[in-house]
């Protein structure tokens, strides 16, 4: 098999992959700038294109061309998917020229936000400032770093989990969240959980996230769309609200029955591993001036970094509605121009003629995506020059767009090729008599007709190389830090032993179908060695692939590599009592699970603190060696069997009926509070507190999507011991009293938010409870749930609520009979507030002593209230009576 040179073959398999990328008529594609090493990028006011490179360049695009001298040059730690990630700039940027980065710092094991000041093309000179400092990670991958200024001018920024998946749920954590921020790293006190979390952590404005690589925001509405990075099944496009919870890990992709956290959000769109394998690329078309058709003007574009397509998404229904390109070399960002073009980054990744490796090669490529509207060829990709070795073929390529069909007719010296009528073009076995030859092709459709530059082809009596790995040695293997040692030599028939100056080794490390750079491109070395990570991928379809290239005086190269397979290793997760969940890395499974592992790498197996099973609650107690945190890490290898130990948790089940809810009206301008100095307008036993009305009435004579508040008041009473925390997720404002302390006090008009208060409180005890809630207009949502150390959040269920009383009974009674409103409509509430038991018959009677209606109940010590249809009654005076072996009564009522 003949051989080619590198350059040569990064050309002909970038452009085979471009060749099929597919475009709706009337738009054309091309490519603006090679050579890259891309991330992510941003487009300025002046319209210079700002592109990070993985290794810590930014890199200035500026008029079409891609300026000689990097913008910024920052030292980073660029092992596997770490490195300089994201980029935005300041609002202000024409006035103040802030530029944000995101990147892995050297040697601190964690990403950060800086701040540097542009002073035109260049990044000033010691001007960075480091705004904010991530956590600490566990591993190489999932870093996020996308970064977007809202219209808030707040800074959202997205941080992957670090491969701890365990991160992404937790307030104590910043890994696995987006985050909000003020320009200058101040945390933003309306942030959601400012008042629940501390420190740094306060900056947190949504979680449950794998790695959402990339979002955009909408410019006209302010919508966040993010993309999450799945796991082993599902990708997601999530529409990001303040506070929302989006799932990892417990769930991935639409919910499938599993218990869902608080405040989780369903994804908008979400794709299964058949489809890809990797979303990437987010940006919503709403540029200054649209030049796309009236079908695309607000949607969302985005992309699958494995299959190569990208797609376009209603964002109001959460459908896709067309595949807008297909054949993408490995897209990492797209972005909307303001003057209605769509750009996009492909990183490409050929490493030594592999179009699978994911390198850190400078292959990367920016598109612009126009539409035309003529139809007329268009040429995307140009034809290259090149330099080949007798008896090698010639590899030309050209990539263009236009109305279907396209013909295509390569020429020599200006004189057309028998039978060359495709995009891609091989001239077959070169000899010194082809040195110096011009090609170039005309491509040409109903609408014209265009040329290619002309190309040159440079044939050369020298030989290619040839390259030798010397170590390790075939069917070496590895375990999780080991170190891998590198050798090799190489040959040339004109040049004899070539020198270490012309020798380049690089690593990549494959993980099922796609690659991760282990060891950059690395020159002048004959030999070398690198340090296997113990914490990182916990996959064992991985191995690690080692390629040496010769390069000799005469220009030409060759490429060889030599693969190193893993020593695998097994071990299994039991529980007792048996069939418990638990969460092996990120993964929550049904014990006892097996599962096999690269030997030495971390592994961390996760026991929820309480779970259920068979209607019985465990709690967790300790490992099989002793220890009782709830995460147990070790190295693949030194363990064969783990065991979580579990104790059945006795619960104080009450026999509760729930709280009594008084409701008032309030007059808009007024405080909330005026509301409670007046007779509540309707009263009624609340079994549980879970309530979102929207903008609807909550009852007959509360005003719909207008001013109310709701006093519920009774006993609450604990399951367990311990410390108790309340959580009530309102709009708008909230105040809960237990045993009479106020433990909630969010009194204030506000969209759906937690606010949280605790408390000690003892098992079996009945505690008085008092909730008072107000909505200031839409929305009405109130919805209080509790949670302990124990126990997870849950509604208070109404076994645990007992009802308190309307009022003081008169003194020396009882019991007191009161009904409610009066007049009545279609029903009637009849409200016993009783110190003792009994049991009553009610009957209805109108102004001429016929009965009407009757009913018959229970009446225990409490507040008792029973709710009666009249709906059928005709309007006018009616009597309710009502009889027991105790209580004796009537009140009259009016029926309208």
């Amino acid at each position: 098999m003949k051989q080619i040179s590198n350059l040569i073959a990064a050309i002909c398999l970038l452009t085979h992959i471009q060749l099929f990328a597919q475009l709706p008529e009337g738009f054309t594609q091309e490519q603006i700038v090679t050579g890259l090493d891309p991330t992510a990028m941003t487009i300025a006011p002046d319209g210079r294109i700002f592109i990070t490179e993985k290794s810590g360049k930014v890199r200035i695009i500026r008029d079409g061309k891609l300026l000689e001298s990097p913008f910024l040059s920052i030292p980073v730690d660029n092992f596997n998917e770490r490195g300089l990630g994201g980029i935005a700039l300041d609002p202000d940027f024409e006035q103040n020229g802030y530029v944000y980065i995101y990147y892995t710092a050297e040697r601190i094991n964690s990403n950060r936000v800086s701040r540097v000041t542009a002073n035109g093309d260049f990044a000033i000179p010691g001007s960075e400032t480091i705004l904010f400092q991530m956590d600490q990670l566990a591993g190489t991958i999932h870093n996020g770093g996308a970064m977007l200024f809202g219209p808030d001018r707040k800074l959202y920024i997205s941080v992957g989990d670090g491969s701890d998946a365990g991160t992404s749920q937790r307030l104590n954590s910043l890994l696995g969240k987006i985050l909000r921020i003020n320009p200058d790293g101040t945390i933003p006190t309306d942030n959601p959980f400012y008042n629940q979390a501390t420190g740094k952590y306060r900056a947190i404005w949504a979680r449950g996230f794998r790695n959402s690589y990339t979002f955009a925001i909408q410019p006209n509405t302010g919508k966040i769309f993010a993309n999450d990075v799945g796991g082993e099944n599902f990708e997601e496009v999530n529409e990001i609200v303040k506070g929302g919870n989006y799932g990892w890990n417990i769930i991935e992709g639409y919910r499938r029955g599993q218990t869902v956290p608080e405040n989780y959000r369903e994804p908008l769109y979400s794709y299964s591993h058949a489809e890809g394998c990797c979303i990437i690329g987010a940006a919503f078309y709403n540029p200054q001036i649209a030049t796309f058709p009236q079908e695309y003007l607000g949607k969302y574009f985005f992309a699958d970094y494995c299959n190569g397509w990208m797609r376009v998404l209603n964002p109001e229904s959460g459908q896709v509605e067309s595949t807008f390109i297909t054949g993408l070399d490995q897209l990492v960002s797209i972005v909307t121009a303001p003057n209605g073009d769509l750009y996009y980054l492909a990183r490409a990744g050929i490493g030594g003629g592999s179009v699978q490796d994911n390198t850190s090669t400078n292959n990367g490529s920016l598109w612009r995506v126009s539409f035309t509207g003529s139809g007329a060829p268009f040429i995307s990709v140009q034809p290259e020059s090149t330099i080949l070795s007798i008896g090698e073929d010639a590899h030309f390529s050209v990539l263009a767009q236009g109305k279907a069909p396209l013909s295509f007719q390569w020429q020599k010296d200006g004189i057309d090729i028998p039978n060359a009528n495709n995009p891609d073009f091989i001239y077959p076995n070169v000899q010194l008599s082809d040195n110096g030859s011009v090609f170039n092709c005309l491509i040409s459709n109903s609408e014209g007709q265009v040329t290619t530059r002309e190309v040159e082809l440079t044939v050369t009596p020298n030989t290619r190389p040839l390259p030798n790995i010397l170590i390790p040695t075939e069917g070496a293997t590895y375990a999780a830090g080991d170190t891998i040692f590198f050798a090799g030599q190489a040959n040339d028939a004109e040049d004899g032993a070539l020198t270490e100056e012309q020798l380049t080794w690089h690593i990549d490390f494959h993980h099922d179908e796609h690659t991760h750079p282990a060891l950059d491109f690395t020159t002048s070395i004959s030999s070398g060695f690198f340090i296997v990570p113990q914490v990182g991928e916990i996959d064992d379809n991985v191995f690690y692939r080692i390629y040496l290239t010769a390069n000799d005086q005469g220009g030409l190269s060759r490429t060889v590599h030599r693969d190193v397979q893993p020593v695998k290793t097994a071990f299994v997760v039991k529980t007792e009592p048996p069939g418990l969940q638990i969460n092996i890395d990120g993964k929550t499974v049904t014990a006892p699970y097996t599962t096999t592992s690269v030997k030495g790498i971390r592994r961390t197996i996760a026991a929820p603190l309480t779970q259920s099973a068979s209607g019985q609650l465990f709690s967790f107690n300790s490992w099989n060696n002793g220890t009782n945190s709830d995460l147990f890490t070790f190295l693949a290898g030194d363990q064969t069997e783990i065991i979580a130990h579990y104790d059945a948790i006795k619960l104080t089940i009450g026999d509760g009926t729930g709280l009594l809810g008084n409701y008032f009206n309030f007059q808009e301008g007024n405080e909330p509070e005026s509301a409670f100095t007046k007779d509540p307008v309707f009263k009624r036993l609340d079994p549980i507190i879970r309530f979102d009305w929207g903008n609807d009435s909550p009852l007959p004579g509360v005003v719909a999507n207008s001013y109310f508040a709701i006093r519920w008041i009774g006993k609450v009473m604990p399951k367990i011991s311990g410390h108790h925390t309340f959580h009530i997720f309102s709009d708008d404002g909230v105040r809960l009293w237990v045993d009479n302390q106020l433990v909630i006090d969010q009194w204030v008009p506000q969209a759906v938010m937690e606010s949280l208060g605790s408390i000690e409180l003892e098992a079996g005890k009945k505690y008085d409870i008092k909730l008072e809630y107000f909505d200031n207009c839409c929305d009405a949502v109130c919805d209080m749930r509790w949670s302990t150390d124990r126990l997870p959040i849950e509604s208070i269920p109404t076994s645990q609520l007992f009802p308190g009383r309307a009022s003081n009974i008169p003194t020396g009674k009882d019991y007191d009979i009161r009904v409610f409103p009066n007049p009545a409509n279609a029903l009637l509430n009849l409200e016993v507030d009783s110190k003792i038991f009994d049991r009553v018959t009610w009957r209805i009677y109108d102004a001429k002593g016929r009965e009407m209606n009757h009913g018959e109940g229970e009446i225990i010590n409490t507040v008792n209230l029973f709710e009666i249809n009249i709906s059928k009654l005709s309007p006018g005076t009616y009597f309710i009576k009502i009889k027991g072996n105790i209580m004796d009564g009537q009140i009259k009522f009016v029926k309208h």
